[in-house]
């Protein structure tokens, strides 16, 4: 069960980033905590207001949720090897089934800490375009 903040959309401003995802690949975002805190993020594909009820066209990769590390990371006595990353790399695949709504139809990917919230509108990308990191 998720909290209530993790699916609010907590922004200042009205520019949300587009993230194209080609309809036979998939697109990166990578997220990263500026404070020195531990934060439990979660991610979450949501349909636009115009989108509602229309099949995605895309999903977002594992894992939907987890923890990102203090700004810097940190290690990690039990593996040294492993060390506590203070980010995390989102993938947005093209699903399989169906094709991408028209871009003001875009579904959009929200990724929230308790302290940060970042948007992306999802468009369909030109098969040439490589994904956003």
């Amino acid at each position: 069960l998720w909290p209530t903040w993790a699916t609010g959309v907590k922004r200042s401003d009205d520019t949300v980033p587009l993230l194209p995802v080609p309809r036979s690949g998939h697109a990166r975002v990578r997220v990263t905590n500026i404070y020195r805190t531990w934060e439990p993020w979660f991610a979450s594909i949501i349909p636009s207001d115009e989108a509602k009820g229309v099949l995605s066209a895309v999903v977002l990769d594992e894992p939907h949720s987890g923890t990102l590390a203090p700004r810097g990371g940190a290690n990690n006595v039990c593996d040294v090897s492993k060390p506590y990353e203070d980010s995390v790399d989102l993938v947005v695949r093209a699903s399989a089934v169906g094709e991408a709504p028209p871009s003001d139809e875009a579904s959009l990917l929200l990724i929230r800490t308790e302290e940060d919230c970042w948007l992306y509108r999802i468009v369909p990308a030109a098969e040439t375009e490589v994904g956003t990191g």
